[in-house]
């Protein structure tokens, strides 16, 4: 039945106004402070035999251990209910996902690596390592849904590996031919050396 409740509430403020948004914010900041600060004090209640709601004085003593980790905890939950709670579910409620909230600022520190990274791959003269940023930056505008920046490295990573392949097949070609000319000279010599042996008998 939760993940019912769940499921039917994300997104049922995807058309509020920006003005209503901020008012509904602060009623879900205050919903999770007050529903934090009643969760201590039961909490503590059960842990620590401290009750914040009784009727006789509650006196703060520094020297009384049950009282400062009830403390504690009671800004461990606060702090919670104030920061962690309401962000998450106002995304929620908003239709939106924390997860692609934590990818995407990862997204955001990869490309900023990799362009700092790009003008010095870039000037080394290493194509591999050139067409492996291209792919990387192509990869995260994809992501992005940056389809023009997307595919402007796309294609530099494909002209790259090109020509790499290129490079390498004109290595392989010369190297056949050097192992040609090479066993040719071989049997040419071998050859050689039959005939004079002939003629020496």
């Amino acid at each position: 039945m939760g993940l019912k409740i769940i499921e039917k509430t994300k997104g049922v403020w995807i058309h509020t106004s920006y003005s209503a948004l901020l008012y509904l914010l602060l009623v879900v900041i205050l919903g999770g402070l007050i529903s934090s600060y009643l969760l201590t004090v039961v909490v503590c209640q059960l842990v620590y035999g401290i009750s914040f709601f009784s009727s006789s004085q509650l006196v703060f003593d520094s020297s009384n251990v049950e009282m400062m980790n009830a403390m504690k905890t009671m800004q461990l939950f606060n702090a919670i209910g104030t920061f962690v709670i309401p962000p998450i579910l106002f995304l929620h409620l908003r239709g939106l996902s924390f997860v692609n909230y934590l990818k995407l600022n990862q997204i955001n520190t990869a490309e900023s690596y990799l362009l700092k990274a790009l003008p010095l791959i870039e000037s080394s003269n290493n194509p591999a390592d050139k067409a492996k940023i291209y792919k990387n930056l192509s990869s995260i505008y994809a992501e992005k849904k940056q389809f023009t920046k997307a595919y402007t490295y796309l294609l530099k990573q494909s002209e790259l590996e090109n020509e790499l392949s290129n490079n390498s097949l004109q290595t392989k070609i010369s190297d056949f031919e050097v192992k040609y000319e090479t066993a040719k000279k071989e049997a040419e010599i071998a050859q050689q050396k039959e005939e004079l042996l002939e003629k020496e008998l």
